[in-house]
């Protein structure tokens, strides 16, 4: 399947169970409750928002199509800007239990799909 095909595919899914604006709510609750979650005093196992967040546009959700999350895209880079420069980190646990959360989300609703 190409990466048209793909896109297409998810776009179809995620208008019959979730819509993009659903989804970016979600994102954006995922992204305020991230940002809650700065510590004061880095330890070895965190990772800088701003570097986490550019790794989530690059990896989570440019592969989506840039056309079909551009508001979340816009809502990221936003965010980016905002960290630039700072130094406030998250735990890497902390990122792990939010990113499931979502992931399980989109994941149930995928798989209503074949039900």
């Amino acid at each position: 399947m190409c990466i048209k095909q793909l896109e297409m595919c998810i776009c179809n899914n995620l208008k019959q169970l979730i819509s993009i604006q659903d989804f970016n709510q979600l994102f954006k609750i995922v992204l305020k409750n991230l940002k809650s979650g700065r510590l004061q005093n880095p330890t070895g196992s965190s990772i800088q928002l701003c570097r986490l967040f550019k790794h989530l546009e690059r990896s989570l959700i440019r592969p989506l199509g840039e056309f079909l999350m551009a508001d979340t895209l816009k809502l990221l880079e936003t965010e980016i800007d905002k960290l630039e420069g700072s130094k406030d980190e998250i735990q890497l646990k902390a990122v792990q239990s939010k990113i499931d959360g979502l992931m399980l989300v989109i994941t149930n609703s995928w798989a209503d799909l074949d039900g």
